[in-house]
């Protein structure tokens, strides 16, 4: 894991932001196809997946601790369109952000 410690460290900087593959690969010295290789072997997960992950997690917290709106919760946590946020959270979380929201009092 020593090797993706670059490219955890770009995604955990930078997961507002989009970041292709080919930059996380350059960060950690390797080409994209080997790179997505051993960051799946390594994570479990493929880097777009971690990244979704990271993000969805981001935004939970702040649907739980913010009034902020669905739409600039998405924008801040590096989702362009809220409708593949919405997507995202309820594939990873298993509910949607609305139902986040209700559940937390906002």
């Amino acid at each position: 894991t020593k090797k993706l410690s670059p490219a955890i460290e770009l995604i955990n900087n930078k997961y507002t932001e989009k970041i292709p593959l080919s930059v996380l690969a350059d960060a950690c010295g390797l080409n994209e196809k080997y790179f997505c290789k051993v960051f799946r072997l390594l994570t479990g997960t493929t880097a777009i997946e971690y990244i979704n992950n990271l993000r969805i997690n981001k935004a939970e917290v702040l649907i739980s601790t913010t009034d902020m709106s669905l739409l600039e919760i998405a924008e801040k946590c590096g989702f362009a369109e809220l409708s593949y946020f919405s997507k995202k959270f309820k594939d990873i979380k298993g509910y949607t952000p609305t139902t986040a929201r209700k559940n937390k009092g906002y």
